[in-house]
């Protein structure tokens, strides 16, 4: 039988001129993203990346350093060991004072002593460091959070009160690491009074932590810098700590987003590039590729 005439002879209508146009608007979809993908854009080198630290890795490492801190609680310490933090107290009460020639005097104490004491009693030692450190790291803790200086904070730390406050750290002390930090910035000042040519290790975790905060928050400063040029040095001399400390960190490329920021284009696209060699897959590819292409136009003049 002869179909009805309808307008619609197959039942499409319209739509049968337009068969197959879907994968022709998915075919240009795929080559406009291509293009983006492959061909490098201008755009400015943002925040240099941070060294990774995993909330449970704080979490482990403020735990052992809480117990840590606690070894002398049930023996006391031999002699020589109460003598050695006596003597580190005379120090902390020097330097907050500003008396640079006592300092000097209680140094050469410490260290009349230190040395014996790190052979006799290596492990003596790091829990006397241990105890002192969790000291400072709550008296810090409560000069950051009332701004009244505790005399343990004096102490045990020393001028760590006018210190923090000149380069702007005690404002950052909400950092969710910042304990962390303390502990850091501690243990190397305890080291280099007790053995300056033989570093006692510290944990990796705080470590890690310190260079993030560092990178994060430099050094204030009493002088203009306007172009950030002091802060964006700070920050570059902080990154091969970063590496050294996370082997997975993107050093060349954190490179040259410092150097971008100091004005160094030409340095910036050379550590760029590097990263693109030694990374090609790396995670910040796209970035790194986009970055170049920024860094190379500012060393030609096209900014």
């Amino acid at each position: 039988m002869r179909q009805a005439a309808t307008g619609r002879p197959d039942g499409k209508g319209l739509a049968r001129h337009f068969e197959g146009w879907q994968l022709g608007v998915v075919i240009v979809a795929m080559a406009a993203i291509a293009v983006a993908v492959m061909v490098p854009r201008s755009v400015l080198p943002e925040e240099v990346p941070l060294p990774r630290l995993a909330p449970r890795e704080v979490a482990e490492a403020r735990a052992r350093a809480v117990a840590s801190g606690r070894a002398l609680d049930g023996a006391a310490p031999s002699e020589n060991v109460r003598i050695l933090a006596a003597r580190l107290r005379a120090y902390s009460l020097a330097e907050h004072a500003g008396d640079r020639l006592e300092m000097q005097h209680a140094a050469e104490r410490v260290l009349e002593l230190s040395g014996p004491l790190l052979v006799a009693e290596p492990q003596a030692m790091l829990d006397l460091r241990a105890h002192l450190t969790e000291r400072f790291v709550r008296a810090f803790y409560v000069f950051a959070r009332t701004g009244a200086e505790v005399e343990d904070l004096a102490v045990v730390g020393g001028d760590a009160a006018q210190t923090f406050t000149k380069k702007g750290w005690v404002d950052d002390s909400n950092d969710p690491t910042f304990d962390l930090v303390l502990r850091s910035f501690y243990k190397r000042r305890f080291g280099g009074l007790v053995s300056p040519g033989a570093p006692l290790p510290i944990d990796d975790v705080e470590e890690r932590a310190r260079v993030r905060f560092l990178i994060r928050h430099p050094p204030r400063l009493d002088f203009p810098d306007p172009q950030g040029l002091f802060s964006g040095h700070y920050v570059l001399s902080q990154l091969d700590d970063a590496a050294a400390l996370d082997p997975a960190y993107p050093l060349r490329y954190a490179q040259g987003i410092a150097l971008f920021h100091v004005g160094k284009y030409e340095a910036s696209a050379a550590a760029f590039d590097a990263y693109l060699l030694e990374r090609p897959d790396g995670p910040y590819h796209l970035r790194a590729v986009n970055y170049l292409k920024t860094a190379v136009e500012h060393a030609g003049g096209g900014d």
